[in-house]
């Protein structure tokens, strides 16, 4: 699925988090991980 991808370099760039947490990021569907990261803004 691409859009896990993106979402995960966008997690990483965004947060510059470690590797470990994008990877779990990575693991949410493509609109659920949107939203994740409206809520952490």
């Amino acid at each position: 699925m691409p859009g896990l991808d993106v979402g995960d370099r966008v997690a990483d760039l965004t947060f510059l988090r470690p590797a470990g947490t994008a990877g779990r990021l990575s693991e949410f569907p493509g609109p659920l991980l949107l939203v994740f990261l409206r809520h952490l803004r």
